[in-house]
């Protein structure tokens, strides 16, 4: 995968990567952090590749859902999120949990860095934007509130 990544992607967000617990290493020259459960079930992880691979400050594994890296770059930092939602058939707590975690990384970022999120919010956007006609476009069904609440805000 690593060197798919390396004809076009400097950075790249994975979900479902599986992975067991939490680490930092390296992968044919890329720098590899994932953070996972115990069980290798959901998983994300974050791919930096050259130049990004040297710019890395810090990072922070949340949950077996959402993790947060710091990258340095020319103007300033990057602050990056790789985030993995339940889809809409999880239990209410376990989706309010992550959207709550994801809320608090996103507050914890400094107001001067470039956000970037890269993510899968098993959302369905569509016509019944309520409010959100800024965030959404006119196509799909289901029920987007937790992930355009997140887009909105």
């Amino acid at each position: 995968m690593v060197q798919e990544l390396e004809k076009y992607i400097a950075i790249a967000g994975l979900t479902e990567a599986r992975l067991q617990d939490s680490d930092l290493s390296t992968v044919d020259g890329a720098t590899f952090l994932h953070s996972g459960g115990h069980d290798r079930t959901q998983g994300v992880a974050l791919v930096l590749r050259h130049p990004f691979n040297d710019a890395l400050v810090t990072w922070q594994p949340t949950s077996s859902r959402l993790l947060s890296a710091r990258l340095i770059h020319r103007h300033d930092h990057l602050s990056v999120i790789v985030a993995y939602a339940s889809t809409e058939d999880a239990a209410d707590a376990d989706k309010d949990a992550l959207y709550n975690d994801l809320a608090s990384v996103i507050e914890s970022v400094p107001t001067h860095d470039n956000l970037l999120m890269l993510s899968d919010f098993s959302a369905v956007t569509g016509p019944r934007s309520d409010g959100y006609e800024d965030v959404v476009g006119p196509f799909g069904a289901g029920n987007p509130k937790r992930y355009t609440g997140e887009c909105y805000e």
